[in-house]
């Protein structure tokens, strides 16, 4: 039989939790808990740490608590996963688990080491990348031989911290079929990364006699019973990850810089995990490049796209046609190629003057395409009503997606209403929730616009977000966004965007908790002045 060993790696220092590796569980520090469970029906397993200064009190912990330990490199983990398992044979099986995840017990390592030998795929896990048990049920299973290769095919620093993507790249999509009675639990969350994590998972191991020997399923079971346990992602309206921001500096006031490609990249997975939609755009720097290299890795993931054409703001407005069916051909199938994929499910005019500019050439054209089967839905961009009453005029609108917002009081006006209920085949997505950020920032973020006091829309703000018991301005944006309306105000899809790892897990975070009230959404309208039209538009922001 082929021999199995379980990796738990483990590190002292962790920004958003500092020291949360010897932070006390049922009475045992987290890492020292994680390996223990991994362990509790005799698996072999090592608690894989750096050989860093700042790591020694969490070895000579571990060392006393009975644990095996190994210390290796700081920053390439995945060749501390190599050192560990150098004796072993190819054959042999490694398990590879983080100690924030301290759910996993030797009973649910031993169901996936199974399923992969079974099934024999490149890599097995429990957590990608279809979820449908809580975020932090985590495992992952290979061969020995397996993570010796994958070391080849990729040598850059993300596949050496994160141990696996160059096997995920391989191979794919993998769905485990190891599930919990209580069902889809993809909402609830069980790892340990902030403040709030460890107090719920420190709720979760309360009272128990033995926390080293407590199943699994039953911690599950008593995560999904806390009063507070996060609810399912809302699906009406639905969300959507706008990829702005993670291919190009955003941002009209204060532009801040893309991430850096490997946490674009781990943040484009996370959004997919939850079954996230995606919107990107030519005019978006790398970000279909990024995307599109990432769905590639997953095996092209299942996930609606939608994309914007060219916006062409290099042509003028006597441009023949014949230049502009060429350059919107063009766009199409440069998206396709840089998404990996055959056919687009929506493509939307980025602006809303081109389905009728140039005696209409872009938009016959994509109308074309459409037909010839490269797109599935054409759609319209659309940045003031006049320009969405106008685009669902058109029988070949499909989507319309609008700036819509807190502040935003234009959208609740007859035409719109009236344009809206004769169109219910139409989706509509709106994006700006924060306004390009100002409503999240400090007065100093915010644009200079005459009439417009920074201060005393903050003030207001933050005042509601105390008055309505919401966690911050973001939940509050969000909260307001999804609050019932009439039907002829609809909100099929919300396209929001974040700018680094931690943004998008809050934004994944608040978007299951409830969303306003019609009375807290009047107290909104109440408590915040009425803005002139200029600070709802970006495009006509005073650059300083």
């Amino acid at each position: 039989m082929n021999r199995v060993i379980c990796v738990v790696q483990a590190r002292t220092d962790s920004s958003r939790l500092p020291a949360k590796a010897l932070l006390p569980v049922g009475g045992i520090p987290l890492a020292v808990l994680a390996a223990k469970r991994a362990a509790n029906n005799g698996l072999e397993t090592v608690l894989a740490t750096s050989d860093r200064v700042e790591d020694d009190y969490l070895a000579e912990v571990a060392n006393s608590s009975g644990l095996t330990v190994f210390r290796g490199a700081a920053l390439d983990v995945r060749q501390r996963f190599l050192d560990v398992t150098a004796s072993l044979a190819r054959d042999d099986i490694v398990v590879r688990l983080t100690a924030d995840n301290v759910v996993p017990d030797g009973v649910l390592i031993r169901e996936l080491v199974a399923e992969f030998v079974q099934r024999r795929p490149l890599i097995a896990s429990l957590g990608t990348p279809v979820r449908v048990l809580p975020y932090g049920v985590s495992a992952e299973v290979t061969s020995v031989g397996n993570l010796r290769e994958s070391a080849e095919w990729r040598s850059d620093d993300y596949a050496r911290e994160h141990v696996t993507p160059a096997l995920w790249e391989r191979q794919g999509k993998y769905v485990s079929a190891i599930r919990h009675t209580l069902g889809d639990l993809d909402q609830l969350r069980c790892t340990v990364d902030n403040l709030d994590d460890y107090q719920r998972i420190v709720r979760v191991f309360d009272d128990l006699r033995d926390p080293t020997a407590v199943s699994w399923h039953d911690l599950v079971s008593r995560l999904a019973a806390l009063p507070d346990a996060p609810q399912k992602l809302s699906t009406r309206p639905a969300l959507t990850l706008g990829t702005v921001q993670l291919g190009m500096s955003y941002g009209s006031v204060a532009p801040v810089p893309p991430p850096e490609d490997a946490v674009a990249r781990a943040m484009l997975r996370r959004a997919l995990d939850h079954g996230l939609h995606l919107d990107t755009a030519r005019a978006y720097g790398r970000s279909e490049a990024i995307l599109g290299g990432v769905l590639r890795g997953r095996g092209g993931a299942d996930a609606e796209i939608v994309t914007k054409l060219d916006p062409l703001v290099d042509l003028t407005s006597d441009e023949s046609p014949k230049v502009i069916s060429s350059r919107t051909e063009a766009s199409v199938f440069r998206s396709l190629a840089l998404l990996g994929r055959d056919t687009h499910p929506t493509v939307l005019l980025h602006r809303a003057e081109h389905r009728t500019a140039w005696r209409g050439a872009a938009w016959t054209t994509l109308q074309r395409l459409r037909d010839e089967g490269w797109i599935t839905r054409l759609g319209i961009s659309v940045a003031n009503p006049e320009e969405m009453a106008e685009a669902l005029e058109d029988p070949s609108t499909a989507v319309v997606q609008c700036s819509r917002n807190l502040l935003d009081h234009r959208w609740n006006t007859p035409n719109v209403r009236a344009a809206l209920s004769g169109r219910p085949d139409v989706e509509v997505q709106v994006r700006s929730a924060f306004l390009q950020g100002i409503l999240l920032a400090s007065v100093d973020g915010w644009p200079s616009v005459a009439g417009v006091n920074p201060s005393e829309i903050t003030q207001g703000l933050d005042r509601v977000v105390q008055e309505l018991d919401r966690k911050s301005r973001l939940d509050l944006c969000l909260a307001w966004l999804r609050a019932d309306r009439d039907t002829d105000q609809r909100v099929d899809r919300i396209v929001v965007g974040a700018q680094n790892y931690e943004q998008l897990d809050e934004i994944l975070d608040c978007w299951t908790r409830p969303a306003l009230t019609s009375d807290e959404v009047d107290a909104c309208a109440k408590a915040l002045p009425h803005v002139p039209d200029q600070l709802l538009d970006p495009a006509q922001w005073t650059k300083e």
